[in-house]
């Protein structure tokens, strides 16, 4: 997302060169989801330049390419992970495999995904997003996928969008994440030491930072408890989300005092009519 256009000239500096944003980004954010790894593994140097943009402590959670979990549904996949997991080797601990599953992918498929996480390497992070409804309304179904992915060392990787759906969309950005996003229930149960957590606010400030007052509660909880959580905070169009994530760890932060500062970011420089 460190390429989102509305960001240039307001949290980024307009004339940033493409491969410098990344540096940029990390001065606002400590995390960022590598959402463009779905529809195409990316080159080795590229993922080179992203290390070397970003510190020790900075996360990449990044998506699994498309063909492995909703084309071949995690079968028959070995040279296709091979290749992106040779492209995502220079950003080492950093990276967390994140395994997003398409809506139809159920309960009868668990001991597909157990197999397919088994055989990722175990000096690798991964995290698990499921979107069929069968494993947040049947307790038998939650507690058959909380123990796979437990067994694998596998995090549930909650996408909350309950605020979202709490009243209908009032503008063109909120009506097409009505049409494309999953309604699921609230999931706030951690089952390693580093929950992640994808959370969807509206257009309008004041509900999205309502909606996530639990998750500050939850947060810090983790917190308290040992626990390394990562957090991304969505909005319909996503223009001020590198704001609304500080002032979520300002939230957090407050409850748990002892929680290090994000970054400061660097100074952007006025827009200029010439």
């Amino acid at each position: 997302m460190w390429t989102h256009k509305a960001w240039a000239g307001r949290f980024l500096p307009q004339s940033l060169p493409a491969k410098e944003r990344l540096r940029a980004y990390a001065g606002w954010c400590n995390a960022v989801e590598g959402n463009t790894t779905f529809y195409a593994t990316p080159a080795r140097k590229t993922v080179e330049t992203w290390a070397q943009q970003t510190s020790a402590g900075f996360r990449f959670v990044v998506k699994l390419p498309k063909v492995v979990t909703h084309e071949r549904r995690l079968v028959g996949v070995e040279a296709e992970m091979r290749a992106f997991l040779e492209a995502i080797e220079p950003l080492g601990e950093r990276a967390v495999l994140w395994t997003q599953l398409p809506g139809s992918f159920g309960p009868s498929d668990v001991d597909v995904l157990g197999r397919f996480l088994r055989r990722l390497p175990a000096d690798l992070r991964r995290a698990v997003e499921v979107r069929h409804a069968g494993f947040f309304g049947d307790a038998g179904s939650t507690s058959l996928l909380e123990g796979v992915l437990a067994g694998a060392g596998a995090e549930w990787v909650p996408f909350d969008t309950t605020v979202f759906f709490q009243s209908p969309p009032t503008s063109e950005a909120e009506r097409e994440a009505w049409a494309r996003k999953p309604r699921l229930p609230r999931r706030t149960r951690a089952l390693t030491d580093q929950p992640v957590v994808r959370y969807l606010g509206r257009d309008s400030v004041e509900e999205t930072v309502a909606g996530w007052r639990p998750w500050a509660g939850v947060v810090a909880e983790w917190l308290r408890e040992g626990r390394s959580p990562t957090v991304f905070l969505h909005t319909p169009d996503n223009d001020d989300a590198p704001a609304l994530a500080r002032r979520f760890h300002d939230d957090v932060r407050a409850l748990v005092p002892g929680l290090d500062a994000l970054p400061e970011p660097e100074p952007v420089e006025p827009a200029t009519l010439f």
